[in-house]
């Protein structure tokens, strides 16, 4: 703090005897404050670009601060160094829209986690430096690896990251990059040794890196630094009961489709009666563990299964997971959503 003094009351002193009330260059020593750190209000001015904290800009002149421009707030973590805007687009686009408006100044993934993993701290300085106050649901630029018509999404409201059917709209809080190439500290994979920390079980998070598998209990994974989980792609929940081995994706297909549409995408994927009874020994647990994973909070939806109703073929099962899980037989031209599921691979690797 007294370091910080210093470097404040001379700047302040020159300003204040010049007995001026409108900035002059020279009359007030802002470079001194700039330092590029996360959570930062990055400003332009000629050309030039500075970085200050809340404290500091507060302690800039106000006539001093109203010859900057703005440009965002500096975000640094999981590998990743930029500057958000402080202001969404004020409005919502499907994926397309954005990527046409906005192409690369929409967030990857990869910063899109950046922003949820402190989303509280983010969204309070957007606020403080005079940004938005309600933070909503954003675009990235990234498409889901399995399926082209989905891709990620940032939720700023609560911290997460998710996946989406591109018609949806939701909104854009555009990124730039930080005009500095000063090296962002980062846990490498070769420094951490996370394949002794799983383990195959139940309710475990299924994860491939590099095409191998490795599954994590909720404590290992929040033990395994962020710089780290980024490299995994997520897969989905283990679910171990009723003589049945599996894992559960974590997410819904997001929209509504007859038995037979369900079948024609989805296939083999499509759970069995018997995988939906192994989940309807413990719903509950199976959602919290969706959830705590950056999943659905979501689940009041019926889900088809692959399995047809014995008695008539124009039927199907379905099951509804929710605080109990239940069996309901539906007629296949009525519109459910789909949950898939994927056989588990390498499971000697991993016992």
């Amino acid at each position: 703090m007294a370091l910080l003094l210093i470097a404040i009351v001379p700047a302040f002193a020159s300003y204040a005897e010049s007995g001026n009330t409108q900035f002059q260059d020279g009359e007030f020593d802002f470079a001194s404050l700039s330092r590029l750190e996360h959570l930062a209000l990055a400003c332009e001015l000629d050309g030039e670009y500075y970085y200050f904290s809340r404290y500091n800009w507060n302690n800039i002149p106000a006539d001093v601060r109203s010859r900057f421009t703005k440009k965002g707030v500096v975000v640094i973590g999981n590998g990743e160094k930029f500057i958000l805007d402080l202001h969404d687009n004020g409005e919502e686009l499907t994926w397309d829209e954005a990527m046409s408006r906005y192409g690369e100044r929409l967030p990857t993934l990869s910063q899109g986690e950046a922003m949820a993993a402190d989303y509280d701290a983010i969204n309070a300085a957007i606020s403080a430096f005079g940004g938005d106050k309600d933070p909503e649901w954003y675009w990235t630029k990234t498409e889901c690896e399995y399926n082209s018509s989905i891709a990620w999404i940032v939720i700023m409201s609560y911290g997460d990251v998710y996946e989406n059917d591109k018609a949806y709209i939701v909104r854009v809080r555009a990124v730039s990059p930080i005009a500095d190439d000063s090296p962002v500290a980062k846990t490498e994979l070769s420094q951490f040794d996370f394949a002794s920390l799983s383990q195959l079980e139940h309710l475990a998070l299924a994860c491939e890196l590099d095409g191998e598998y490795y599954y994590f209990s909720r404590y290992n994974w929040n033990n395994i630094p962020v710089d780290v989980r980024s490299h995994f792609t997520k897969k989905g929940i283990v679910v171990i009961g009723n003589g049945e081995k599996f894992i559960l994706d974590l997410h819904d297909n997001g929209e509504g489709l007859t038995w037979d549409e369900a079948i024609s995408r989805y296939g083999e994927r499509l759970p069995t009666l018997s995988q939906g009874y192994a989940m309807a020994a413990n719903p509950e647990a199976i959602n919290a563990a969706i959830t705590a994973f950056g999943g659905d909070k979501d689940f009041g939806w019926a889900f088809w299964t692959r399995t047809e109703y014995e008695r008539d073929v124009s039927c199907a099962w379905s099951i509804f997971i929710l605080g109990n899980l239940d069996f309901y037989k539906y007629d296949k031209t009525y519109t459910l959503r789909v949950r898939a599921v994927f056989t588990i691979p390498d499971e000697a690797q991993h016992k």
